[in-house]
């Protein structure tokens, strides 16, 4: 997870591999197995490989339909969500999202909210809908699980400077563009 976050992407797809191939093996029903597919699709998705990550998506999708009241569920609509979001499906990846949160509301999962907000912030941008894509973004600043760390916090400000640019707000776009300087 920690080599993916980074970018460090063909560390972390040799790892995943390593791991996937002694877990089906040794504990082919396990959670770390399930995570170990789901680590491989999200690696894959932000490499803009998902077709090459579904393989793995689909696998861990298998293991938690017999429990639709697992929290791992949470994991699975996200890296759907990602999936989406690679396969460029806009209104799946919004009704995605919506899945995704009803079971991270369910098991209090914020930091996963969150992060399904910030995709549907970006799949309301490019659908054009400014508003709503403003909106989630000032929802998760003001929430600020996503935005302790501070790296995305710069990330939030930059949107929110790029957004109010677009929507045509110059003087907010420079007040959120000197936060995030």
């Amino acid at each position: 997870i920690m080599l993916t976050y980074n970018a460090e992407f063909e560390k972390a797809g040799y790892y995943n591999e390593k791991a996937i191939h002694i877990l089906e093996k040794k504990a082919p029903h396990s959670t770390e197995l399930f995570h170990a597919y789901l680590n491989t699709n999200s690696n894959y998705c932000y490499q803009a490989k998902c077709s090459i990550g579904k393989q793995f998506l689909d696998k861990a999708g298998k293991m938690v339909r017999p429990y639709p009241e697992s929290s791992s569920n949470t994991f699975y609509y996200y890296n759907l969500a990602l999936y989406s979001i690679g396969q460029q499906e806009h209104i799946q990846v919004l009704r995605t999202i919506e899945k995704g949160l009803s079971y991270a509301r369910k098991y209090n999962q914020k930091l996963l909210m969150q992060m399904f907000y910030f995709h549907q912030y970006d799949t309301y941008k490019k659908m054009k809908r400014y508003k709503e894509a403003k909106s989630l973004l000032e929802e998760i600043l003001e929430e600020k699980t996503l935005a302790r760390d501070l790296n995305n916090r710069k990330t939030i400000y930059s949107h929110l400077s790029s957004i109010n640019e677009i929507m045509g707000n110059p003087g907010e776009a420079l007040v959120w563009e000197k936060k995030y300087s």
